[in-house]
C-alpha cells in the first residue's frame, strides 16, 4: 500500500468516526433518551467495529487460495500443449496438471480432466501425459493402464511417450513385469516406436524383476534400432546377471559397458567381483578388483 493510499484512509476513518459519534449522540438525545453510560457504552462498542471495517486491508491478488494449491505457471504456452488462440482459462488447466504431475498427485488432475468432461470438452493428448507422468511418479500402474486403454478406446493419440510413461509405472513393481512388457508388445502392434525411455524402462523392470536374459534381449533390440542404453540401465544389467550368479555372462556385459565408454560404479564391480569369487574364479575377481582400483586412481 502506498503512502498516499494510506493516508485517505486514516481520513476517511475520521470522518467515519465522527459521523458515527454525531449520530450515536442525537439518536440518545432525542430518539432513545438513553443515559451517559449506556451512550459511552455504544460508543465504546461500536466505533472499534466500525475503524475495524473501515482499515481492514484488501485480500492481496497474488495471496495463495485456501482451497487450491499454488502452482508455478508455464512461461510458454506451447508448453502447456495449448495454441495460443485457446482462452486463458485453458492455460491455467494446462498448469494446473503440470502442477499436480509433478507432485504425482493421479487424483487431483482426474478431478480436473473430468470437469472438463463435464464442459462437453475432450482433454487435449498433452494433459493424458500430464496424467500419466502422475501415475509413473506416484508408481500407479492400474491407472496408467485404465486411462491408455481410455485413451486407446477414445481413439486419441497415444505415442511412445504415452507408453513409455506407463511402463515407467511399472518400476516399482517386478512382479507385474508381464502386465508391462504386454503394453511394450501392443506399443509394437500399433505400429508405435519405442524410444530410449520406453526401451530403458523395460530394461531395469526386467533386471529388477530377476529376468537378465529378458533384459539382454530388450538391450539388444534397443541397439538394434539405433538407440544406446544409458549407464545406469547397463550397469543394472550387469547387477541382474551377477545375482543370479552368471559371473560369465556379467563379465562380458560390464566389458561392453567399458567399451562404451561408461565408468561403472563401485557397486557394479562389486557385483562382479562377487559373482567371481561365487563361482570360484578367483583370478577373475581380482582382476576386477584391480581393475576398478585403477579406475578410482586415475
Amino acid at each position: 500500500m502506498t503512502a498516499d493510499s494510506q493516508s485517505s484512509r486514516i481520513l476517511t476513518s475520521f470522518f467515519a468516526v465522527a459521523i458515527v459519534v454525531a449520530l450515536l449522540c442525537l439518536a440518545s438525545d432525542f430518539c432513545l433518551q438513553l443515559s451517559a453510560p449506556t451512550e459511552e457504552i455504544l460508543i465504546v462498542v461500536i466505533v472499534p467495529f466500525v475503524l475495524s471495517l473501515v482499515l481492514r486491508r484488501p485480500k492481496s491478488p497474488n495471496s495463495p487460495s485456501l482451497c487450491f494449491p499454488r502452482w508455478r505457471p508455464l512461461k510458454d504456452e506451447a508448453k502447456c500443449g495449448v495454441s495460443p488462440e485457446v482462452p486463458l482459462r485453458n492455460v491455467d488447466i494446462a498448469n494446473k496438471v503440470h502442477y499436480f504431475a509433478r507432485q504425482g498427485d493421479v487424483r487431483a488432475i482426474e478431478n480436473v480432466l473430468l470437469e472438463i468432461s463435464q464442459t462437453g470438452q475432450r482433454p487435449s493428448p498433452s494433459l493424458y501425459v500430464g496424467l500419466l507422468g502422475a501415475c509413473a511418479r506416484a508408481a500407479d500402474a492400474d491407472r496408467a493402464e485404465y486411462w491408455v486403454q481410455h485413451m486407446l478406446e477414445q481413439e486419441d493419440q497415444v505415442d511412445a511417450v504415452s507408453f513409455s510413461l506407463l511402463i515407467q509405472a511399472f518400476a516399482k513393481l517386478p512382479s507385474e513385469l508381464p502386465r508391462a512388457e504386454h503394453w511394450f508388445r501392443r506399443m509394437e502392434s500399433m505400429g508405435v516406436q519405442a524410444n530410449t525411455l520406453t526401451y530403458n524402462f523395460m530394461i531395469r523392470l526386467c533386471a529388477s524383476a530377476g529376468e537378465p536374459a529378458r533384459a539382454q534381449v530388450f538391450l539388444e533390440q534397443m541397439e538394434a534400432a539405433g538407440f544406446e542404453a544409458s549407464q545406469p540401465t547397463m550397469s543394472r544389467v550387469v547387477e541382474a546377471w551377477a545375482e543370479v550368479g552368471d559371473a560369465a555372462m556379467a563379465e562380458n556385459c560390464l566389458e561392453d559397458l567399458l567399451l562404451k565408454g561408461f565408468e561403472p560404479e563401485e557397486a557394479t564391480f562389486q557385483a562382479v567381483i562377487s559373482a567371481c569369487s561365487a563361482a570360484h574364479m578367483e583370478e577373475r575377481a581380482a582382476n576386477w578388483q584391480s581393475r576398478m582400483a585403477a579406475m578410482a586412481a586415475s
